[in-house]
């Protein structure tokens, strides 16, 4: 049987119709065109800010570096499971919110990346991830047990304030209230939303963006998903798309501006990364150690690895 809440199949234990990979939510207008949606947002936003300067008040043995590879093996977890694609962005909050007002020794930081996905899925999903399944994704170098200790500390710790805003909840109302239409086809505004969780997802991995409110960030990842779909003759439009952002959400102009900089920074140098790589598997070459140590692909090498 298909519904809006994709294939799903008859359980004979619970008599009802169970969706395959879970539910998803169809958006609903009332919700989209109510104002006091958005403004609700924008009001709460500043409560679940992490603090900045985290590492350099509160954490002894943790670096940016290290907070980065934990984000890029969070990623790659929640592109396994498929989760919602609003998963990775409340669980990077819940970490970087526990790192604001707890130290955490670097052999623990891939425990608690894998506590705050179990419990931003359990928020978030209809099938959350499961303590077993993060377990085998840290390679067993964390056990069930743990798991379920640190759940309660981060709870603990987070005071119980665990559905925070993100990002991504400002993606669909903002997208909303955009006039796109005067710039781009109907046809394009799904591609625009879909590079725009991109970016977030993107800056959910860099440091540098929790200098930016989840708004910020939001309305700088629409302005650079439409700049790069955007035809070449109509790339004086984008004054008008920071205008609007602007006024939906009354963040500076020139504060989306800086941020969507950095995003198309970002992309840059993801794209020359990706190309050096490409070019070193095409030569044949081998990586030297440093590079090696430089890109390491899960949180478990950062005991291996000298920052």
């Amino acid at each position: 049987m298909t519904s809006d809440f994709g294939e799903s199949f008859y359980c004979c234990e619970t008599g009802v119709f169970e969706a395959e990979q879970g539910c998803k939510a169809i958006q609903d207008p009332v919700l989209l065109n109510d104002r006091r949606v958005l403004t609700n947002l924008l009001d709460t936003e500043n409560v679940y800010l992490p603090s900045n300067s985290y590492f350099k008040c509160v954490q002894n043995e943790i670096t940016p570096r290290m907070r980065q590879i934990l984000a890029y093996w969070m990623v790659e977890v929640c592109e396994e499971q498929q989760c919602q694609s609003d998963v990775l962005p409340l669980a990077i909050n819940l970490l970087d919110r526990f790192l604001s007002v707890t130290s955490v020794k670097k052999d623990h930081l891939q425990l608690l990346g894998a506590v705050c996905l179990f419990i931003s899925s359990k928020l978030k999903e209809t099938r959350c991830l499961t303590a077993d399944f993060l377990v085998q994704c840290a390679d067993n170098s964390i056990t069930t047990g743990i798991i379920i200790d640190w759940e309660l500390l981060v709870l603990h710790r987070l005071r119980w304030e665990i559905n925070a805003v993100t990002s991504h909840d400002f993606l669909d109302p903002l997208l909303h209230r955009l006039s796109l239409e005067r710039y781009l086809s109907s046809s394009r505004v799904p591609d625009v939303r879909r590079q725009a969780q991109t970016f977030i997802v993107m800056c959910s991995t860099e440091f540098k963006f929790v200098f930016y409110s989840a708004s910020t960030v939001a309305a700088a990842s629409l302005a650079a998903a439409v700049q790069g779909l955007l035809p070449a003759s109509r790339e004086g439009a984008m004054n008008g798309i920071f205008s609007q952002l602007h006024r939906i959400t009354a963040v500076e102009t020139e504060l989306i501006r800086n941020c969507t900089y950095q995003i198309e920074e970002m992309c840059r140098l993801f794209a020359e990364e990706q190309a050096n790589r490409d070019a070193l598997a095409a030569s044949g070459a081998t990586a030297t150690d440093e590079t090696k140590s430089s890109k390491a692909e899960t949180p478990t090498d950062v005991r291996e690895v000298h920052f």
